[in-house]
Formats: structure tokens, sequence, C-alpha cells
């Protein structure tokens, strides 16, 4: 049974976390995610156009190898984000080092990145909406890595797809609110990005714990969740903990690994109840 979730609530959520000038400590994360991933992109499209330097219009290897690179560089630095934006949920520790975290799960932040693009990738080709359904499937896996050390890739976006089960319209509904903040963003060349990108990063992460099993039995330190090292100023003392209605989670088995990955997605909607142990991967 999926938890009741409502994205007027999780964006409720998140404009009270980021208020009190918080919103400059998560855009501080979001530049240096963006930078370095920007920066290794740049690089490589650079090469791929240049061919390496040497003057040729052709695909260079070295702008190959860079764009691979990139690739699974964005998929690390999505997991140090993530548990950098779990912590400032928390009220943990949330130092800048936090967003390089996913080196010290670089196979299972690797293998993940690479599972999620081929299967996206595989559903944008059958279908449009297939595409749609697993990225919004597969959206919470590095959150749950981070909440389960033991996990492996597999295991985590297994269980990203447990609890999307019934949340993915939701979700949905949640990123195509943003759409006029995008627009505004283009309108003005970015500038508008500086509110707009700790939104939106701090509303997926409210997703996440409206959702995740176990949130209503835990109890959060209350101290503020920037550390004295930066940024004190940043923090906040009447930040609440996020509350959200709770339901038991679905507890029922999973089938094998090879048996029940792609599921049925021919007339399928974004959001699914069906959470049988006989159902499919998505």
């Amino acid at each position: 049974m999926s938890k009741n979730v409502s994205y007027h609530e999780v964006k409720r959520q998140a404009k009270d976390r980021i208020a009190n000038r918080q919103w400059f400590y998560v855009l501080l994360a979001c530049l240096i995610v963006g930078a370095i991933s920007g920066a290794v992109s740049g690089y490589a499209s650079f090469n791929t156009v240049s061919g390496g330097g040497s003057g040729d219009t052709h695909v260079s290897w070295i702008g190959s190898i860079s764009e691979i690179i990139g690739t699974l560089l964005t998929g690390i630095m999505s997991y140090g984000m993530s548990a950098f934006m779990l912590n400032f949920l928390r009220n943990q520790r949330t130092d800048f080092e936090i967003l390089f975290s996913g080196f010290r799960r670089i196979k299972e932040s690797i293998i993940a990145t690479i599972l999620i693009g081929l299967i996206t990738a595989l559903g944008f080709i059958v279908f449009f909406i297939p595409g749609i359904i697993f990225t919004l499937s597969l959206s919470m896996t590095y959150y749950v890595l981070n909440d389960n050390p033991n996990m492996s890739a597999w295991e985590a976006m297994k269980e990203s797809r447990r609890i999307m089960d019934g949340n993915k319209m939701e979700l949905f509904k949640l990123y195509l609110s943003f759409l006029l903040w995008i627009i505004l963003i283009i309108i003005t060349v970015g500038i508008a990005a500086i509110y707009v990108a700790p939104y939106i990063a701090t509303s997926v992460a409210c997703f996440y714990e409206a959702i995740r099993p176990g949130r209503e039995n835990e109890e959060y330190d209350d101290t503020s969740n920037v550390s004295s090292d930066d940024l004190r100023g940043f923090s906040s003392d009447n930040s609440d903990d996020i509350t959200f209605s709770d339901h038991t989670a679905d507890t029922d088995e999973d089938q094998s690994d090879t048996e029940d990955f792609f599921g049925e997605t021919k007339g399928g909607s974004i959001n699914s109840d069906d959470d049988s142990k006989h159902s499919d991967f998505f």
C-alpha cells in the first residue's frame, strides 16, 4: 500500500525548508554539482566537435571517452546531491564534502546510472509514455542507496519502483508544476534559477521523505541543519520536521531479478496500484 502524498503539500514543505536564506545554502550545493558536471560535459562536447583540437570535424575518441566519463560522474554527483539534501532535510551535518560521497559508493552509483540510463532509453524508444513511467519509477534510486548502505544498485532500483507505486502521478504533477518556473528561467537567461534550482531540489527530496518506509518512526535532531563550519548565518531555528500521512509500507516480495524487470507498458498508466507479488517490475 502506498502512502498518501500530495505534491501541493510537498511544495509547501519545501518552501518552509528553504525559507530564511537557507535556499542560498542549497543553491551553493546545486552550483557545485552543476559546475562539475557541466565542465566535464562541456569538455566532451568541445572535443567531439573539434576532433580533440586537431581541427577535424569528426567525432574524436577523446570526446567519446569524455562523454562516458561525464555520464558516470553525473551519477556519482547525483548520489552526493541526494545525500546532501537528505541531511539538509533531516537537520544533520551538511558540509559540502558530502556532495562527493558518491565516490565512497562509486560502484553502486555507476551501476545505477548505467542501468537507469539503459532502461529509460529503452522505454522512450518503445514509446514516450513507457519512458516517462520508467523515469518516474526509478527516480528515487539514489535516495534509497543513501538510506540503505548495504543495498546493491539493482536492489535500490527495485525499492524505488516499489515505493513509487501509486505515487508516480503525484511526482509527475510535481514536475509539471515547475513548468512555468522553467520558462521563467529561459526568459531571464538563467537568473531565475537562483531561486528555482533550490526549490526543485528540495521539493523532490521532500517527496522522497514523504513516501519512504519508516519515516513515521524516526526522530531527527531539532538543531539547525547548517553546520557551524560553513555559512552558519544561513541556518534557521524555526524549521519544522516534515510530516505526512503515514500508511503501512508494502512488504510483499518482488520476483526474481531477471523475471520482472521491464513489466507491461502498453496501455499502462503512470499510476499503478497493483502491488501483488506477481506484478511486473513497473
